[in-house]
């Protein structure tokens, strides 16, 4: 995540570096040992991720009736 009117430059500058270390394999292992699946994206593909996210998750939460203390 990065604030809005981010240069696209440095947007894909910081998405190429983290997906590196996403797929290093000390990180992946650590992560799949967590029961975590480390997913190396796109800035587009985890910007559909989170608006596909944002309904469903919201739905849930307002069935629960979690309250934000």
């Amino acid at each position: 995540m990065v604030p809005g009117g981010t240069p696209r430059e440095i947007i894909d500058r910081l998405n190429s570096v983290i997906v590196k270390i996403i797929r290093s394999s000390d990180l992946k292992e650590r992560i799949e040992s967590m029961g975590g699946i480390p997913v190396g994206s796109t800035p587009e593909e985890l910007s559909e991720l989170i608006k596909a996210d944002i309904p469903r998750w919201g739905r849930l939460v307002k069935e629960s009736g979690a309250k934000v203390d």
